[in-house]
């Protein structure tokens, strides 16, 4: 399509978004959205995905965002049980829209972008009252805030017809409610696309544009509702009611629908049930109560084994069943009344299956960690989106694994989206908006067999961390907050993402809370025969920076000229699990009850740095822009690296673990460092020990490297 001239970037619109993206579907059924009158929360509804989670509402029948700010630009409403499907079709579209603050006069902000390389067609009505029609073959960016996007470009996003200079603009700007319509009529082969605000009261046109030649490619994909700024001075965009589509190019996909119920995780160990439902925020108004019911022998009736109230911050709802019979897989269901309306409640249903312990032969273990959903157009790298990790899933299913391990980074901070750090409250938001990606994409995994997640750095929104015992990182003394040792985030924030990940996990082995009443998960799991341990291994780790000034570390790695790590950097008082961790693996490693036949270490990272870096680098930072090689290539010049990242660091620490767990004749399987290694541990000599394996990440844009110096 030729661009016919660029956006005023002086005028806030809002939207409908038509966006390229494959789909099958069943038939033509046509979609009324009404939301729910008395009616206030956070979350939107099954039917949608809002883009940030932080950024939406519904309240009393309203769809609102409440965010304008410049550096969030295009804030988006997925409709997921409606798209466009392929073929040459008719459809309309109508939407009810005003913004929230109507007395204030449209912005004035700007807003920057350049070429994508994919499209889309947006149908808009801008500040000054006129609809337009847009290119979104354009991704925002305003300076450094916005992580889809590769740069910025000449700032414009292109208008394709109508905008100022069409028919109808309001005098004074938009400011009261209008109706906009927009039709796609299939036309030789294209569409002729028509958009129109009317004024709500009255039914007259304010404004109106006409796109004729329209490629079919525009119009084959996801639909969404879109509020970009907002008027001046104003911190809320615009709102909506009554979305309507309808037609015959719109097919239905109701199995597409996301929640109440977002996913569930479980472990059953001796005998007793954990399973967390996972919900997404609910509203004061909404239903407390969760149900819990299974189906004994696979058969009859359903019978209610457990009630929980969802949970304020981390809206899980945590069961617990004891006295489980293992011997049969037990389908279970998790049943909520949604509230849909004054006195109104719709009932959804989750199901899946709590599998018979395996009592013999194989017993297999699905490990991943690291599942970063975009690849962030990195120079090394192909710009593209992982999310939602099918080709993953799908093998994974076909091994058809007993047991599964998440080892971290079920979250990594600025995935998609700048992380919000403050308030907490916006902040925890952020959290949920980014963990759901998780649940949406593994919950087909989760939900039929036992599952031991833990977070890891930055699940937390640290780059890395040195939990110090959980005490509060500030910056101090040249050192930055990281490196001072604990967490940047407040408690409120980590127990709400230890609650989502581990609250299926069995009762830790000492529950006391650590530094600032952060909440403990170290724990055992018994099932199959096998005993695992999991361990918070950074929890109590100290931070090398504070521990060994002398070596000047820098998130990690010294940096002191002269200084050797090896024998300069294993100091009295540098921790790695901390004592109370050391106890409970001391214990369980001598403890071979219900007739264990195997041992194994569940943790985040495992106990030695599997890395090289070139022989000049002082740190891992040159990685991302070393040449990938052709295979079989080594190039000379490079070192084994020394990274305080990695549990090979205190070297005292790391020996005592390993001690502790080559008494239990167990393996360690661990993540975080996204270079996939089978390591023979040794601690006086080296294989006198036991082995690791650290699992490759499922998705991961930072570069590790393995060309050793010596064979």
């Amino acid at each position: 399509m030729k661009r016919v001239r660029s956006i005023d970037p002086a005028m806030p619109f809002i939207l409908l978004l038509l966006l390229t993206a494959g789909c099958v579907g069943a038939a033509e059924d046509p979609h009324p959205a009404a939301w729910p009158a008395e009616v206030e929360r956070v979350w939107v509804g099954p039917d949608y995905f809002a883009n940030r989670l932080a950024d939406w509402k519904i309240d009393d029948g309203r769809l609102v965002c409440v965010e304008a700010a410049q550096r969030f630009p295009l804030r988006t409403v997925f409709l997921l049980t409606h798209s466009l499907r392929p073929g040459h079709d008719s459809f309309s579209m109508t939407v009810r829209t005003g913004p929230v603050e109507a007395d204030r006069t449209p912005s004035a902000e700007s807003f920057t972008g350049k070429p994508a390389e994919d499209g889309g067609l947006l149908a808009v009505i801008d500040g000054s009252g006129a609809v337009a029609f847009r290119s979104n073959s354009t991704d925002i960016r305003v300076g450094n805030q916005w992580a889809v996007s590769g740069g910025v470009d000449d700032g414009t996003i292109p208008l394709l017809a109508g905008g100022p200079d069409g028919s109808g603009v309001f005098e004074g700007g938009f400011s009261e409610p209008v109706v906009l319509e927009l039709t796609g009529e299939a036309v030789d082969g294209g569409y002729e696309m028509r958009l129109t605000a009317r004024d709500e009261a009255s039914g007259e046109v304010l404004s109106e544009a006409r796109y004729t030649d329209v490629a079919g490619e525009y119009l084959d994909g996801g639909i969404a509702l879109v509020s970009h700024l907002g008027p001046t001075g104003s911190p809320y965009g615009y709102w909506f009611e009554a979305w309507e589509v309808s037609g015959r190019k719109v097919e239905r996909h109701d199995d597409r629908r996301f929640g109440p119920v977002l996913a569930t995780q479980y472990t059953l160990s001796e005998g007793i049930l954990n399973l967390t439902a996972q919900m997404p925020p609910l509203g004061l108004d909404d239903t407390g109560a969760v149900t819990l019911e299974i189906r004994r022998g696979g058969r009859g009736s359903w019978s209610v084994a457990d009630e929980a109230e969802w949970v304020d911050d981390s809206y899980i709802a945590p069961f617990r069943v004891e006295d489980w019979d293992a011997s049969r897989d037990t389908p279970f269901r998790v049943l909520y009344d949604l509230k849909s309306g004054p006195n109104q409640y719709t009932s959804f249903i989750y199901e899946g299956v709590i599998r018979a312990e395996p009592d013999e032969g194989e017993f297999v273990v699905a490990a991943f960690t690291g599942h970063k959903n975009y690849t962030g157009g990195l120079k090394w790298n192909s710009q593209g989106y992982w999310f939602p990790h099918r080709d993953v899933i799908d093998a994974v299913t076909w091994h058809d694994p007993d047991f599964l391990f998440f080892s971290g980074d079920q979250v990594y901070e600025g995935d998609l989206t700048p992380a919000i750090r403050n308030p907490a409250d916006k902040a925890i938001l952020d959290y949920l908006y980014k963990w759901y990606r998780w649940c949406w994409g593994f919950r087909d995994l989760t939900r039929d067999r036992p599952t031991v997640t833990i977070p890891d750095d930055h699940d937390v929104y640290h780059g890395n961390i040195w939990g110090a015992g959980g005490r509060k990182a500030e910056a101090s003394q040249g050192m930055t907050a990281q490196d001072s040792g604990g967490y940047v985030m407040p408690p409120r924030f980590v127990n709400v993402v230890h609650q989502t990940q581990t609250s299926h996990l069995p009762d830790p082995y000492d529950p006391t809370p650590s530094g600032q009443g952060i909440s403990v998960y170290y724990t055992d799991v018994q099932y199959g025969g096998v005993s695992f341990a999991v361990l918070g291994d950074r929890q109590w780790k100290s931070s090398p920076t504070v521990a060994v000034p002398a070596g000047r570390f820098v998130n990690g790695w010294p940096q002191a000229p002269g200084f050797d790590p090896v024998t300069g950097a294993d100091v009295t008082g540098a921790v790695l699990l901390g004592d109370r961790q050391l106890r409970f693996l001391s214990e369980w490693s001598a403890d071979w009850k219900n007739a264990t036949w195997m041992k194994v270490v569940l943790s985040q990272t495992v106990f030695a740095n599997v890395a090289t870096i070139p022989a000049e680098a002082s740190s891992g930072a040159v990685l991302p822009s070393t040449p990938i090689l052709e295979e079989g290539v080594h190039p000379d010049g490079w070192k084994k690296a020394t990274d305080g990242d990695s549990n090979g660091w205190p070297q005292s620490g790391r020996n005592r673990a390993v001690r502790e767990i080559r008494r239990g004749f167990a393996v360690h399987i661990a993540g975080d460092q996204h270079l996939g290694s089978t390591i023979r541990y040794g601690v006086d000599e080296w294989g006198d020990a036991g082995y690791a394996l650290c699992v490759p990440s499922v998705g991961n844009t930072w570069p590790r490297r393995w060309f050793p110096p010596e064979p």
